[in-house]
């Protein structure tokens, strides 16, 4: 078993050791954050017995890391991420609705419910206080998109809203062992994820599909045919999924905001992401459309 004297020389943060005859995957956070993690771990652990490929803690974990710390160990999942591949997209789509399953019986659904929507407030009040002109460390054009939202945007995420993922991007799915089937990691997000599964989808999309494949709609049917199919909600029409990536865009660039309103900066390059994710959202794509107008009934 790892072992950390109290005067370690790692900082807070993520690592790769060796410990033993395994690799281990281990994060070292501040007490302040265990609390959070915690919850997390309690979820992938719960979803891990219910048949979902996940990277669960080690027992005896988590441990003192010496001062104000606490390391939290895991093996390290040998894999590769997502490549393009129709099969991945397609095993993607069924293992994501097989987790939303799991997921509606979360023991802790009350409480990530009440977490999650004081969450989507606290949201809601920063929009307005930018309304109300304080705005200091948010760039021009991400205030521009911020000051002409609808107010029944982020709502849009919490329509039969259940607890998800709600940290879906590429990095935090591998594919693991000899049928490289999925492995979903990175739960921290989960604890106040309380939104409509077709968020955790819209994510997958835009992350896999729209914004890094070089066929989008080929890559969007496979995921979205193995996620119907495997018993998952469906969108009911393409300005559905738009309006959903619109929400997720304006609600990063809220957190950013928040982050600064704190005295906490952040880099140009963060802002511009979700700039451009919500430009991209808006635009119409016809095959997109088509796409899931055909899929929608099938």
């Amino acid at each position: 078993m790892l072992q950390m004297s109290s005067d370690h020389r790692f900082p807070a943060g993520y690592y790769r050791l060796h410990g033993g005859e395994q690799h281990l995957f281990v994060k070292i956070v501040p007490f302040r954050e265990a609390a959070r993690l915690r919850a997390a771990e309690r979820v992938a652990a719960f979803v891990c017995k219910g048949g979902i490929q996940v990277n669960c803690q080690l027992p005896g974990y988590p441990r003192p890391a010496g001062g104000d710390y606490l390391l939290f160990a895991s093996p390290y999942v040998e894999g590769t991420f997502y490549q393009g591949e129709a099969q991945q997209a397609a095993s993607v789509g069924k293992a994501l609705a097989h987790l939303h399953r799991i997921l509606r019986r979360c023991p802790w659904r009350k409480a990530i419910r009440r977490r999650g929507l004081a969450r989507q407030r606290k949201l809601r009040d920063r929009l307005h206080l930018i309304r109300r002109g304080q705005v200091d460390g948010i760039p021009t054009a991400a205030l521009s998109i911020l000051e002409k939202v609808d107010d029944h945007l982020l709502e849009r995420l919490c329509r039969d809203a259940q607890v998800i993922h709600g940290d879906l991007n590429a990095g935090n799915i591998l594919f693991a062992g000899h049928h490289r089937r999925p492995v979903f990691l990175d739960f921290e997000d989960t604890p106040t994820a309380w939104f409509s599964p077709l968020t955790d989808l819209a994510y997958l999309l835009e992350r896999l599909a729209l914004c890094s494949s070089s066929s989008p709609t080929t890559t969007a049917e496979h995921l979205l045919r193995a996620y119907y199919a495997a018993g998952g909600m469906r969108f009911i029409s393409a300005a559905q999924l738009n309006q959903i990536l619109q929400a997720l865009a304006v609600r990063a660039l809220l957190l950013l905001a928040e982050k600064s309103a704190l005295g906490r900066s952040s880099t140009t390059e963060e802002w511009q992401k979700f700039i451009i994710l919500h430009h991209a959202a808006t635009q119409h794509d016809p095959r997109m459309t088509a796409l899931i107008a055909r899929l929608r009934d099938t």
